[in-house]
């Protein structure tokens, strides 16, 4: 039975470990461009491969109307590169200012690519995610929104991430203690 706790421990620990990797890699991600959204068209320049997101800065809540789009192109080949909008839209701060993760894309080749934006004025950014705050708050004017592109990690990473630190620290304190005083367990 103690060698099972024992092993139980490596289990958690090596769970610990993928969860801070992946946690420390979500933190460390960098920004590569960030502009006012009132720029329609933007240059900006991957160095190398990778997942990165578009997010939108100025409030917790993004919602689209119905027209608003926005295309990430290769400047060269006028390649529109795949996208995905994020399902779970995760929330960080910037500079004092709510951001939200609204689009991943992988990109394979380095290079220099641009953002399209197409009908802006069907965008809507309220400060508050509460949605009964929501109800009473204007939309932000395109002003106060910024428009960032940084390199990421897939949001099912950060939550893996997330929840095995937290379990790999619980299994592997548990395993040991265990492991090392059996008579703990019955």
């Amino acid at each position: 039975m103690q060698i099972l706790f024992i092993v139980l421990g490596f289990i958690g620990l090596t769970m610990t470990f993928f969860g801070v990797k992946w946690t420390v890699t979500s933190f460390k991600a960098k920004e590569i461009s960030c502009f006012p959204f009132n720029n329609l068209k933007k240059e900006f320049e991957i160095k190398r491969p990778g997942q990165y997101t578009l997010s939108i800065i100025g409030g917790g809540f993004v919602g689209n109307t119905s027209n608003f789009h926005i295309s990430v192109k290769t400047k060269d080949h006028q390649k529109i590169v795949d996208y995905e909008e994020n399902f779970m839209r995760p929330r960080f701060r910037k500079n004092g200012k709510i951001g939200v993760e609204y689009l991943q894309f992988k990109i394979s080749d380095s290079g220099l690519y641009k953002v399209e934006i197409e009908n802006p004025e069907d965008l809507i950014v309220k400060k508050s995610i509460v949605k009964t705050k929501q109800f009473f708050q204007a939309p932000l004017a395109v002003e106060n929104i910024e428009i960032s592109i940084g390199e990421t990690i897939p949001i099912s990473k950060k939550l893996f991430g997330i929840i095995f630190l937290v379990l790999g620290v619980n299994i592997s304190v548990w395993g040991i203690i265990l492991g090392i005083n059996p008579q703990l367990f019955g």
